[in-house]
This record gives C-alpha cells, sequence and structure tokens, in this order.
C-alpha cells in the first residue's frame, strides 16, 4: 500500500536519495553528465532540508521507504520525482493531486511547473500546458502552466 502524506525534516535524507537516483537513471536519457552533476548538488540532504522550510512538500511512502516526493512553493509545483523502479504506477499522479489540493486549499487559481524534457509528457496528461521553453545554461526546461478547477 502507498500512502501520501507531508513529509518530515526527517524525510530529508530519504527525498535526496530519491531524487539523486531518479536524476542519474532516468533524466540522464535527456540531460549531459555535466548537467545531472550540477543538479545533483542542488539536492543533498542538508539542500531538501532547507528547501523544506520554504516549501509544502509531500512524500509518497511503500513500506516505510520514501519512493517518491513533490513540493509546492508559492504558484510552483517543484521537486517532483518518483523512484525509477515506481514510476508509471501512478505514484506521480496521486502526489501531484496532494501538491493541487494544497493550491486550491491555499486559494490558487493556477500553477505553474519547470518541467524537465523528461517530464514533459508526464505533465501534459496531467492537463498542464506547455507555455515556452527556458534554458538556464544547457539544462533546457519546458515551463508549464495548469489552471486550478476549484472543487466544492
Amino acid at each position: 500500500m502507498i500512502t501520501i502524506r507531508l513529509a518530515t525534516k526527517d524525510d530529508a535524507t530519504a527525498i535526496s536519495s530519491v531524487v539523486c537516483n531518479t536524476l542519474r537513471r532516468s533524466n540522464a536519457q535527456d540531460y549531459s553528465e555535466t548537467v545531472i552533476d550540477r543538479l545533483l548538488n542542488n539536492f543533498t540532504p542538508q539542500c531538501i532540508a532547507e528547501m523544506m522550510s520554504r516549501r509544502t512538500v509531500f512524500v509518497a511512502i511503500s513500506n516505510d521507504e520514501v519512493i517518491g516526493t513533490a513540493a509546492l512553493e508559492q504558484s510552483t509545483v517543484k521537486t517532483v520525482f518518483v523512484a525509477p523502479e515506481h514510476q508509471r504506477k501512478g505514484i506521480g499522479s496521486r502526489l501531484m493531486k496532494a501538491v493541487e489540493a494544497s493550491a486550491r486549499s491555499a486559494g490558487l487559481g493556477s500553477l505553474t511547473i519547470a518541467s524537465s524534457l523528461t517530464a514533459e509528457r508526464f505533465y501534459t496528461t496531467l492537463g498542464y500546458k506547455s507555455l515556452k521553453h527556458k534554458f538556464f545554461g544547457n539544462e533546457e526546461t519546458v515551463l508549464m502552466e495548469r489552471r486550478l478547477a476549484h472543487q466544492d
């Protein structure tokens, strides 16, 4: 059984592991080793713990293990990763539902995300629309947006 819950500081090391493993195994198909190495530096356990102070962070748990994460910082979706061996099982969608519910309860009408090339199709299936491609050095991302329907 997989559960989605708010992350705690105690999850920082496990979140770091999921993110770094996913970058190396999944995102490496679309990005150079140089880009992946630069990104890995942003996701140490210390960096994750610092990010958690300004973001609402969710984790997916299976057998007491963090297997995915997603975060919301103001109206921007951040750090959505699912361990490669758990991808394509609906976990990312469940994490995004939690992020979107949090955004709705905060009164937000839309969300944006700077998607990796690797995840662009995933966000498109969730209703996000591509706005433009952006480059950060040699790292290409896709700025995407979704209008949120408010649920009663």
